[in-house]
């Protein structure tokens, strides 16, 4: 008898629903529970933007972060792209 060890076992051969060829495992409930965490956290952070002296810790901190890739690109470009800002924001949130 052949017994699987723990590092032979993926995401994917742990389905919680299956329905004829449908079927849901753990690789698409861990990528659902990551979006719904980013989709609540962008919403909480974004939510009291002000323009004002009186900002909050989070958008500090986000204002930080964007700042942060911008002079990346700023220095690496040697010309402001605001089109890569997206694309190098959207490689920063999937490897942190």
């Amino acid at each position: 008898m052949d017994f699987m060890t723990l590092r032979d076992i993926s995401p994917d051969q742990v389905v919680f629903w299956q329905w004829g060829w449908l079927a849901v495992n753990a690789t698409i409930v861990f990528t659902w529970g990551v979006i719904v965490f980013m989709v609540l956290g962008s919403w909480l952070i974004t939510r009291h933007l002000s323009s004002g002296p009186d900002i909050s810790r989070w958008q500090n901190l986000l204002e930080v972060v964007v700042d942060g890739i911008r002079s990346q690109i700023r220095e690496i470009a040697r010309e402001e792209q605001r089109s890569y800002l997206y694309f190098i924001g959207t490689l920063f949130l999937f490897i942190l």
